[in-house]
């Protein structure tokens, strides 16, 4: 197989050192016997995308922390989750015409979507674009989040956007959720946490971390001993990866 026949795919963001995303694409990528190959991509700026995807030849791309929302602009269209969304966490590119969408949702779905029922009492941590995948889902269900960011407007903007809830850090203590999750990046460095465990007067009954690795982070480690049932976020990345698959190959891998 010739280097130059080989259709480039790749993962963009900062950091990139916790992702597994590079081992799972390209063992499907193996099994179907493809001419792909998937690489990490850690840039500074998003801000010559375009530049970067001709100059290296890439066919579709991954979009992680900090640009889903950054990169919408540099794109040609977008699909209707996208667009509601108003977040892109995959690329592909046409001969040139790049089109983003998103399977976060998707991801989300398949993984935690059977613990959401109507009825459910939900907080959210984040309002970054994972989050706003989230915040949608739970609309399409009827559900109203909760949501907390340490930043109060992106919280409130998030919140208006898709009809849910703001608390703050005192409120949320006090009340008694079935699910918490979180959609933030704090808990990728060892010890750190995006809340306070002891502070709940009643622990979530279930606790869902979108981060994987580590694969227990310091909010999981005090849920589980609290008595929560706790999920990482590998299932969701798995998830969200096939349908990205998908897209770029045609192929839903099983």
């Amino acid at each position: 197989m010739k280097k130059s026949t080989i259709k480039l795919l790749g993962l963009i963001g900062k950091p990139l050192g916790h992702s597994l995303s590079p081992q799972i694409q390209n063992k499907w990528i193996k099994h179907y016997q493809l001419n792909y190959d998937y690489q990490l991509f850690p840039l500074e700026s998003c801000d010559d995308l375009r530049g970067f995807i001709k100059k290296n030849a890439i066919h579709g791309l991954n979009v992680t922390l900090p640009y889903k929302t950054e990169v919408i602009e540099h794109l040609d269209q977008l699909d209707a989750d996208a667009k509601a969304i108003g977040a892109v966490n995959t690329i592909k590119n046409e001969n040139g015409k790049l089109s983003g969408y998103n399977t976060d949702m998707t991801g989300l779905d398949l993984t935690i979507g059977g613990r959401l029922k109507g009825n459910s009492k939900v907080l959210m941590l984040g309002a970054g674009g994972a989050a706003k995948a989230m915040a949608y889902l739970a609309r399409k269900k009827g559900l109203r989040l909760d949501i907390y960011n340490r930043t109060e407007i992106k919280a409130l903007q998030l919140a208006e956007q898709f009809n849910h809830s703001v608390v703050t850090l005192v409120d949320l203590y006090d009340q008694d959720y079935d699910v918490l999750i979180n959609a933030t990046s704090i808990g990728l460095r060892e010890n750190e946490s995006p809340l306070e465990w002891l502070n709940f007067s009643k622990s979530p009954k279930f606790v869902f971390d979108m981060i994987y690795n580590p694969p227990k982070t310091r909010l999981l480690a005090e849920a589980e001993s609290s008595g929560s049932q706790i999920m990482n976020g590998y299932a969701m990345l798995y998830n969200q990866a096939r349908e990205s698959f998908r897209i770029w190959t045609g192929i839903f891998p099983e």
